[in-house]
């Protein structure tokens, strides 16, 4: 609603600036136009100049050479002087269909309108009347009479007018601009709902309609696609769930058999080979079926967590005491630093989760190095978080796995097809991780990554 707000308020201030612009545009362009025309009514180019230059010498008439020059470049195309009884005494390319003398209400009917449609001004001197005369349809005179108060009022009255326009424009941007915001405030209600993954119904109506109804049709369509979605996981779920469940059976007497043939002594050296690979594998199925059951409760937010305090340094002690004590066959070690910084901390999560993260990249480390290898585990403060770091001395992991990886949704890592690689494993420990609030990376060299970085975040205290 704030943002809707936002764009009204814009729209009013726009509006109101356009208009003030407007205006003033108006004025100034009124303001050149009049002083353009100014000249034909100033002293020196107006008919009192002239009459007032006008002289008498010897009983000659003249205009004196820098005034009569002013005269020919003027838009003035005849002059002349009109004595007392009418007569011209003097003249300047006076067009012939003219008079030569004119009476006194000739004389009246010129001071008002037109001489033969030629349209003249008039000034009284000394020596009778001076008067000049433009092109014809140059010039239209109007003879306005109004109240001398009037006419001092008009500023003033200009000055109401335009403030009155001024408040009627805002009055009708002003309820263009509630119109507007009623007939988007629907809209921007429903985006808000879209957001939060609500169902709309706007009413199709008024200037938005069309936009209300498309946003009525993506409703639609968003919620067909979630109960599209909806009806797949909770079938992928109870897939995975009845197969584990079916699975969990035969796989636990294949285990029991295989023990208690492991424990007689009847067979060949090869055969109690054979038996411990199968007993290997065996557990290894085992921990695919609780790993796909983990990573599908976590996608869907149902495996709750039991948070604890605990030691980040006993906790990876105790990982690979446990390697250890299992019999890491020899061609592998686990090598573990922890800074004294980190072994003052004190962190809060599910230990038993993070436990299940932590020994599936060892056991990544492991299973695809059967030759052997080194694995090193660390442990330090970087500012605000609890860098673990999980490396090896093995092939590492493809970079084009990580980037399969990076890209992949978390479901995709449960539906593997033919040419996918199985990433089920980091994709459970990038699961608990996050769930942690912590993060995962992979640090590349030469294409490939050997080191695996948790970022794992301090307590308030801790900080």
């Amino acid at each position: 609603m704030k943002s809707l707000f936002s764009i009204v308020r814009r729209y009013m201030f726009l509006a109101f600036f356009l208009i003030i612009i407007l205006i003033s545009l108006n004025i100034g362009l009124f303001i050149c136009y009049t002083l353009r025309y100014e000249k034909l009514f100033t002293h020196q180019n107006g008919i009192q100049y002239y009459s007032e230059a006008f002289r008498e010498k010897g009983g000659t008439y003249f205009l004196p050479k820098k005034v009569m020059k002013q005269l020919q470049d003027s838009d003035i195309i005849f002059a002349m002087e009109l004595n007392e009884q009418g007569k011209i005494i003097w003249s300047y390319r006076l067009p012939e269909t003219l008079n030569r003398s004119y009476s006194l209400s000739d004389v009246a009917s010129m001071t008002r309108w037109y001489l033969d449609d030629y349209p003249v001004r008039m000034w009284k001197n000394d020596y009778g009347i001076f008067i000049t005369g433009r092109q014809k349809n140059s010039v239209w005179k109007l003879t306005v009479e109004r109240p001398v108060s009037i006419i001092e009022d008009t500023p003033k009255n200009f000055f109401y007018v335009i403030s009155l326009n001024l408040c009627g424009i805002f009055l009708v941007f002003l309820f263009i601009g509630w119109k507007l915001f009623v007939a988007l405030r629907p809209i921007a209600r429903g985006i808000d709902q879209l957001t939060d993954q609500e169902k709309i119904t706007l009413p199709e109506k008024g200037i938005t309609a069309d936009l209300s109804h498309k946003l009525n049709e993506t409703s639609r369509i968003l919620e067909t696609q979630k109960n599209r979605l909806d009806s797949r996981d909770t079938a992928r779920t109870n897939w995975i769930s009845g197969v584990s469940h079916d699975i969990r059976t035969p796989l636990s007497m294949i285990m029991g058999y295989t023990d208690i043939l492991l424990a007689e002594e009847t067979f060949s050296p090869d055969q109690m080979e054979k038996l411990t690979v199968i007993k290997a594998q065996s557990i290894r199925i085992k921990e695919l079926i609780e790993d796909l059951n983990l990573t599908s409760k976590l996608e869907y937010d149902m495996q709750p967590l039991r948070p604890e305090s605990y030691r980040i340094g006993s906790l990876l002690r105790e990982i690979v005491t446990e390697y250890y004590n299992n019999d890491l066959p020899e061609v592998y070690s686990i090598t573990l630093y922890v800074s004294k910084e980190a072994e003052q901390i004190t962190l809060y999560g599910d230990t038993a989760l993070l436990k299940r993260a932590f020994r599936n990249l060892i056991g990544n480390s492991i299973r695809h190095n059967p030759s052997g290898c080194d694995i090193v585990l660390s442990a330090k403060v970087q500012k605000t978080c609890c860098c673990l770091s999980f490396s090896d001395t093995g092939k590492g992991i493809p970079a084009d796995i990580i980037r399969h990886f990076q890209k992949k949704e978390i479901q995709a890592g449960i539906e593997k097809t033919k040419n996918q690689p199985h990433i089920l494993g980091l994709i459970l420990v990038k699961q608990i991780v996050e769930s942690h609030g912590g993060r995962m990376n992979f640090l590349l060299s030469k294409g490939k990554s050997n080191t695996v970085e948790i970022l794992l975040s301090l307590p308030d205290s801790n900080k």
